[in-house]
């Protein structure tokens, strides 16, 4: 068992980075670098979590950063973005300091069929210099190992369908032109025409999952089918969170479906569906229903998404760290378990 706390830097502190930050804390690692883009620059990161200060203050130069304190850190947390292009770069720069790094990019979770030349790159840089990369966040638990483990109770399978719900507004602005959020139909279509439904950006998310399940249970994926379908705001959808109003009759989502078949005869069916909610009735949640013998039906109708997708991350810090080098998913690394001791504990000499 390790003595040393676990050394962090935290790139973005917004929504997401936010919830990382105070688990980090409350989980004894101690934070020696936080990195944003405009908002709360300069300010101590204790004081934006709503906590005392810890001495620590937010920075946006990354290289400055990665200088002063990259030679002590342990793991680099990536609270940005969702592709795997988006933070290979930063990635990169993490890893040359032979510094481990976890994301939340969900392409990022298996990237080998959507991104598999930046996924090997990484991989080479990653044993190159001795550190682990993973993506982690709802990923982890809601669309994987719910699915996994509750396939393990059945004795034949003919389809694996998941109906996942999941709220924009406590997102990032960034989200605002991934999913064209106030948009008119016509200028989506305009901005979309000529591209293929498979290689939209969140189709790809989703495919990502079905693709690591299907490598879990030793499945062999044949074909895949997507279509993507504009929501549309059914009045106007004030969102001061982004400076901006959802017009009615404009885009506040987008509906995706994937259809996967495999060798063994089980079809993946997965609805995933972004949007701006008209009120907090509509929760965070994921619904699994297996078709076979026997049938099953598992709902989380709330899985507090915001505060999740970074809980996932943070218990997987020693997971990480104890990795052998490489770019690993979730079918190398053990199964996620809840932390009751600081992180360090956990950490192998």
């Amino acid at each position: 068992m390790r003595k040393e706390k676990v050394k962090a830097i935290i790139f973005g502190v917004g929504t997401m980075g936010g919830h990382a930050v105070k688990y980090m804390l409350d989980h004894g690692v101690e934070i020696v670098g936080a990195v944003g883009r405009k908002r709360n620059i300069g300010k101590d990161i204790g004081e934006i979590i709503g906590r005392e200060p810890i001495g620590v203050l937010l920075e946006n130069d990354v290289d400055a950063v990665l200088a002063r304190v990259g030679a002590e850190a342990d793991v680099a947390l990536l609270t940005t973005e969702s592709a795997l292009e988006q933070v290979y770069l930063l990635a990169t720069k993490c890893i040359e300091k032979r510094i481990n790094v976890i994301t939340i990019a969900e392409e990022a979770f298996y990237p080998w069929v959507s991104a598999p030349e930046l996924a090997d790159k990484l991989d080479a840089e990653c044993k190159k210099y001795g550190v682990t990369f993973y993506a982690s966040g709802i990923q982890d638990i809601f669309w994987s190992c719910l699915c996994t483990d509750l396939a393990a109770a059945n004795n034949n399978i003919s389809k694996i369908k998941s109906i996942n719900f999941l709220p924009l507004e406590y997102m990032g602005p960034v989200v605002v032109d991934e999913l064209y959020l106030g948009k008119t139909v016509e200028e989506y279509k305009a901005l979309t025409v000529g591209a293929k439904s498979e290689d939209d950006p969140l189709a790809r998310v989703s495919l990502t999952a079905i693709h690591a399940n299907s490598k879990v249970m030793g499945l062999t994926t044949t074909s895949e089918k997507v279509s993507v379908e504009p929501i549309l705001a059914v009045e106007d959808m004030p969102q001061p969170q982004w400076d901006m109003t959802i017009k009615k009759g404009t885009l506040n989502g987008l509906q995706i479906i994937c259809e996967v078949q495999t060798k063994e005869n089980i079809t993946w069916e997965s609805t995933l569906i972004f949007k701006v909610r008209k009120d907090e009735s509509e929760r965070t949640s994921i619904e699994w229903i297996i078709e076979g013998d026997p049938n099953l039906h598992l709902i989380v109708d709330d899985m507090n998404g915001d505060i999740t997708t970074t809980t996932s991350p943070v218990n997987r810090i020693p997971d990480v760290i104890n990795a052998d080098p490489g770019y690993k998913t979730i079918v190398d690394l053990p199964k996620p378990i809840y932390r009751a001791f600081p992180m360090h504990t956990y950490i192998k000499e």
